[in-house]
């Protein structure tokens, strides 16, 4: 026997008791009064359904669909939610569904027994695949249904998200869910039909959560139904007043747009707002999770971004464009201008700090360095070089009178005032540090990412050494070589670039004094060897044989030129380049790893101490590139470079340093300013926290030499090793033979970078 005498749905109402004996207008209002206390109700379940709407979002995202189970009015209820999902939201039909108790025919006229089932649910859920992923929303206004309780069962079998939805207290369905809400409506005006106020609570309550959800799904823009499918001549005016709505434009525009949408509103909104392409709409879509108001934030921001940087690259000429700039590149993280040298005394210096996004300037030698940081620097170094560009043709108009001959004559004086005042002010080890740089710079994006590469695939074999024998693996094997394969070739050609070379003949050169041929050749009683002296050899050879081919160009004949020169060139530079410079580079990369190795392993961390302290100064510079020669030299002796990990922790220290400023400063730029170069700063990239954050701030430099000095000790304690080059920080983890040991010293260079500048302090510049 059932007993119903507790269920709340099914008590007399007190209010309504003479409902019979009263006229139609007093019946009205009877049902009026009743039918208000829905609304309480269901305010009184707000947390338990915003929940349950946050679930169901989740799971929808992740793939899920979401199944109304019921019988009766309950069952139609829930069809009735899911059917208006498609062509209001434009969903997917399977993502929404609803199913009753006796199936299809139970819509129209009710299978009174089909309720009763305990089983009959699952095998309807089971015919409809029901996983882990999807959500069963089990409604039962008296909350005792068998139907919907077994279906809830199944679901929790299986992990699925089961949600109810009752009209009673401490339901029994409500026991068999996890997540509840019981809409207390009381006593229907007519006792137990439940199709009126419970019917009503659970319409209101599967409306909430059906929009709620499309809503978090990005599918509505302010409150318009952006989504709306245009299937029929209703929905397609319809269509037409919302994309007018959300954009204020004509009709026939409205029409023109959707035509090439194909009738989708929200790209078309898109479109309309942003002035973007229709493909450029979707992208936007796409990226955003299909939300219009993040694609307009995004869009937005991009564009400021842009702008923002065309600015700072419109200031910088503003303050450049009265120099003389010989030449405009620019690396990872710097604007570098080659200056005529007698303005570097007029440089304004502070006010090109003072632009925003620059982080600090530099002057070395003639050279000035604007530091910008990652991403930025290539836009505003694109954007100066038109400005600069477009100065210049300007300049060429008003001088089209001139004589070009006397042009002439001006430019090659200036250019040789340029090198006269470069010998003047670099020392020979300065510029030799600066070539050797300029030479290596261009090769850090390929030692990165082959040095990703192969850092992740160590990490790898080390969980699964059997992967090796994958055809897959073995192909990234080779990309991640790639570099060091040819890494010679590069080096020569990069190198002739240096020297105002020929770039293949010094590539040329390179392979020459590294074919594997040579191992089989003995002349004059002397075995050559291939790629012996290694990078250093490679340096030696081609900065000869540049020599070389820029005085045959000036004592051969122009008109042979183009073929004997280049013949000489191989023909002379190739013996002496394998029987004195290669034997020569040979003894000085063999003495550099020498001399490295035996100070490292004698002196320990000491040693460690002292070059991770005094490294931050010359990564100051920009000349740290010089050092590449070195670690790859050690590379190719020792199969590892026990250098870098030490020279890492440099900016190890920097990130520490930085991240304590953060907390101290009261300065909100200049926590805006850590913020955005922190996240390259554990990247290994800190040219933006010296110039932006420790070396304005003065003390903040030293605490992170302190830090990046501590870091190295642990480095050089421990031994470790870098099996690649070009990475720093975090990433070089991968790349290390001993990543724990390399981690340790890396935090204990945070941490002493943290805790050096909370001891030393720092001048907290006062907000402008």
């Amino acid at each position: 026997m059932i007993n119903l005498n507790n269920l709340l749905t099914e008590k007399r109402n007190p209010y309504t008791l003479n409902i019979d004996n009263v006229s139609t207008l007093e019946m009205c209002m009877l049902l009026n009064e009743e039918d208000k206390r829905v609304a309480i109700a269901i305010r009184n379940v707000l947390p338990q359904i915003a929940m349950a709407i946050d679930e169901i979002t989740s799971h929808l995202k992740d793939g899920g669909r979401l199944f109304y189970i019921g019988a009766g009015t309950s069952g139609r209820l829930g069809i009735l939610d899911a059917v208006e999902c498609p062509p209001t939201y434009s969903t997917d039909p399977e993502m929404v569904q609803g199913i009753i108790a006796g199936g299809y025919n139970a819509i129209f006229k009710a299978q009174e027994g089909a309720e009763d089932s305990l089983t009959l649910a699952q095998e309807d859920l089971q015919a409809k695949n029901l996983s882990a992923k999807d959500c069963v929303v089990g409604i039962a206004a008296s909350g005792r249904t068998p139907y919907v309780i077994g279906g809830l069962d199944f679901a929790n079998s299986i992990n699925a998200l089961t949600i109810a939805i009752s009209c009673t207290s401490n339901s029994e369905i409500s026991s068999h869910a996890k997540i509840a809400i019981e809409a207390l409506t009381g006593p229907e005006a007519i006792t137990g039909s439940t199709r009126m106020k419970a019917g009503t609570a659970q319409k209101m309550i599967l409306n909430m959560l059906s929009t709620c959800t499309m809503i978090k799904l990005g599918k509505v823009y302010s409150n318009l139904m952006v989504d709306v499918k245009s299937s029929n001549k209703k929905l397609e005016e319809r269509a037409r007043r919302i994309l007018m709505e959300a954009t204020n434009c004509d009709r026939q525009t409205a029409i023109d747009t959707l035509a090439i949408t194909q009738g989708k509103v929200k790209p078309a909104i898109l479109m309309l707002l942003a002035n973007i392409s229709y493909e450029e709409a979707l992208s936007s879509l796409n990226n955003n999770e299909g939300f219009i108001s993040k694609s307009l934030k995004s869009i937005k921001n991009n564009c400021e971004v842009s702008m923002n940087l065309q600015q700072t690259a419109f200031a910088i000429y503003e303050l450049m464009k009265s120099f003389s700039i010989l030449k405009i590149t620019n690396c990872m993280t710097r604007l570098r201008l080659q200056l005529n040298t007698e303005d570097i005394a007029n440089l304004p210096l502070k006010e090109l700090k003072n632009i925003p996004n620059v982080l600090g300037v530099n002057l070395n030698d003639n050279e000035l360095q604007i530091i910008l940081g990652p991403g930025k620097v290539n836009e505003v170094t694109s954007e100066f070089k038109k400005l600069y560009a477009n100065k210049n043709l300007e300049t060429n108009a008003q001088n089209t009178n001139q004589d070009t001959n006397n042009n002439q004559k001006q430019f090659g004086n200036a250019e040789e005032l340029h090198q006269q005042i470069r010998k003047k002010i670099a020392t020979p080890f300065k510029l030799l540090l600066k070539r050797i740089s300029n030479i290596f710079m261009p090769l850090i994006p390929a030692f990165i990412a082959c040095g990703l590469i192969t850092g992740l695939l160590n990490i790898a074999f080390k969980i699964d050494p059997t992967i090796t024998s994958y055809p897959a693996i073995q192909v990234l094997q080779i990309a991640g070589n790639a570099v060091f394969f040819g890494l010679n070739i590069f080096v020569g050609i990069n190198t002739a670039k240096e020297f105002h070379a020929s770039p293949m003949l010094g590539g040329t050169m390179a392979a020459i004094i590294t074919h594997p041929m040579l191992n089989n050749i003995s002349l004059f009683n002397i075995d050559l060897l291939a790629g012996r002296g290694g990078i250093v050899a490679v340096l030696l050879v081609v900065a000869f044989s540049s020599w070389l081919e820029n005085k045959l160009h000036k004592i051969v004949p122009k008109i042979l030129d183009l073929f004997l020169t280049p013949l000489l060139v191989i023909l002379i530079a190739t013996f002496p380049a394998l029987f004195i410079l290669q034997p020569i580079g040979g003894i000085i990369a063999e003495t550099i790893g020498v001399l490295v190795t035996s100070a490292i392993n004698s002196g320990g961390a000491i040693t460690g101490f002292i070059i991770g302290g005094i490294f931050l100064p010359l990564v100051m510079t920009g000349l740290h590139q010089g050092l590449t020669p070195i670690h790859a030299e050690l590379l190719n002796q020792y199969g590892v470079t026990i250098l870098l990990p030490i020279l890492a922790m440099a900016g190890a220290g920097q990130v520490g340093a930085s991240i304590a400023v953060y907390l101290k400063t009261k300065n909100q730029k200049l926590k805006q300013t850590i913020a955005s170069a922190l996240p390259v700063g554990f990247m290994g990239i800190g040219e933006p926290l010296i110039y932006g954050v420790t070396l304005p701030l003065g003390k903040p430099f030293i605490s992170a030499c302190i830090g990046g000095a501590f870091g190295g000790a642990v480095q050089a304690f421990f031994h470790v090793g870098a099996t690649s080059i070009g990475l720093s920080g975090l990433p070089l983890t991968a790349s290390t033979d001993k990543m724990l040991c390399y981690l340790i010293g890396l935090f204990t260079a945070y941490i002493f970078g943290f805790i050096a500048t909370l001891i030393i302090g720092f001048n907290d510049p006062i907000e402008e």
